[in-house]
């Protein structure tokens, strides 16, 4: 009797043991999953890398000078910005004040003059350039005024003023500006002469506005005659010694545009000038001398995913030739000799893909082994001899993690830029995860 009670108590100790490990292990279990960290997704979208070199530069226009002809209050005819053709009607002068009560209204081309206006100081609000906010108050107040008066102008005859007024018409055709800033009728000679030249602060312009009473021979507008300009710079980049004579790509981020000038360098007062020429967006710039903008030495597009998100994994290298492909099913697989044995391996799982060979991941194909033996469709046989180490990511679309190839073409200190449109690879809007140290192949994915 005792023996059996002695086995009894035995039997009980060993249940409590087990009870209190299993208690243990939910415990620990509950512990891990209360404190585990969340694992964030990232969605893969486009994007680019662009490579560039910040200048300041100083513009050179074909700009003929239009000078009032006689004292009096000046009324334009045609608005800052517009082409004008030789002949046409710019300004008057009255020696009376105009009574203008501001009854006007506004068209589409108006509001949208208006608009741009305001879209470009808004997108160059600058701490450093605080000041600019009063500067372009006043170009937005002349703009409206500017347009009340010619409105104003136009619903008059202007033969009927003859008599009263001096009429100007335009002696060539192009870009009427009303901006000026006494650089117009000075030589490069004299302009690269002035001390702190390319200070954007230090630059500064006026505008006569309509019905202010001027002196005559004052300058009150320009036109360009070429739409063609230079933008001249100095540098001491090296690499624009090798762009010399070439077209070069640059951006102006005051107008947040992208176009093309060529470059080429100007012996200007015994110095090196370097000069850009181009022939767009000079209306955009008509009230700018002096502009920062940026050389783009090189462009990557494709797709940006986050540098921690990316992984590395080892792959045995496949020939072609000893991956067979089911002409019905599309499904690839592999024949394994194996102790003179011929193993069909049907679930391999290929990471990348090139002319000539398959790339496949150890940890997913663990059947798989270095210096095994491969038998093609022809009966050739191939020993797994090579490993390439791959980066990747985990992409968790499944709801599972499984990781993809990706082909890096550039990186910041944050992101990548890999290549888009491979096999095997990831695509536009694919989830992955953001840090490849919280996830293993094949974990499930709470979303």
């Amino acid at each position: 009797m005792e023996e059996i009670k002695t086995k009894k108590e035995y039997s009980f100790y060993i249940y409590i043991i087990i009870i209190i490990a299993i208690v243990f292990f939910l415990l620990f279990s509950l512990y891990k999953f209360i404190n585990k960290s969340e694992i964030q997704i990232y969605e893969v979208i486009p994007g680019e890398i662009i490579s560039e070199n910040k200048e300041i530069g100083l513009i050179i226009r074909d700009e003929e000078v239009i000078l009032q002809n006689d004292d009096g209050y000046i009324s334009y005819y045609a608005f800052d910005g517009s082409r004008i053709k030789k002949g046409s009607l710019v300004y008057t002068v009255s020696n009376e004040k105009i009574d203008n009560n501001n009854n006007y209204s506004m068209e589409e081309k108006d509001y949208n003059n208006i608009k741009n206006k305001l879209s470009k100081y808004a997108s160059n609000i600058n701490n450093l350039h605080f000041d600019l906010t009063y500067d372009y108050n006043t170009k937005i107040n002349q703009s409206i005024n500017e347009l009340s008066f010619i409105q104003s102008n136009e619903n008059t005859s202007v033969s009927s003023y003859l008599n009263k007024k001096n009429v100007y018409y335009a002696q060539n055709s192009g870009i009427l500006s009303y901006h000026i800033d006494g650089f117009e009728k000075k030589t490069k000679e004299e302009i690269f002469s002035i001390d702190n030249i390319f200070d954007i602060e230090n630059n500064s312009e006026t505008v006569v506005n309509n019905n202010i009473k001027t002196d005559k021979g004052t300058i009150i507008a320009k036109i360009i005659t070429n739409p063609t300009y230079e933008i001249i710079f100095k540098s001491d980049k090296l690499f624009l010694g090798e762009l010399i004579n070439k077209n070069i790509k640059i951006e102006f981020p005051l107008i947040r545009k992208t176009t093309n000038a060529k470059l080429t360098f100007s012996m200007i007062n015994d110095e090196k000038y370097y000069v850009l020429t181009l022939d767009k967006y000079l209306e955009d710039l008509l009230d700018t001398r002096v502009l920062e903008f940026n050389i783009i030495t090189s462009q990557t597009s494709g797709l940006k995913i986050p540098l921690k998100s990316i992984a590395r994994k080892n792959c045995y290298i496949l020939p072609k030739d000893f991956v067979i492909e089911d002409p019905l099913t599309r499904e690839k697989y592999i024949y394994l000799l194996s102790k003179n044995e011929k193993i069909m391996l049907n679930d391999i799982d290929i990471s990348k893909e090139d002319e000539k060979n398959y790339y496949i991941d150890f940890s997913s194909n663990s059947k798989l082994n270095m210096l095994d033996i491969l038998q093609s469709s022809d009966y050739r046989t191939y020993t797994i001899n090579s490993v390439s180490r791959m980066p990747g990511v985990y992409n968790v679309n499944k709801g599972y993690s499984v990781f993809k190839y990706v082909e890096i073409l550039q990186e910041t200190n944050e992101y990548a830029i890999i290549k888009k449109g491979l096999n095997y690879s990831l695509s536009s809007y694919d989830h992955i995860v953001l840090n490849q140290n919280d996830i293993k192949e094949g974990d499930l994915i709470n979303k």
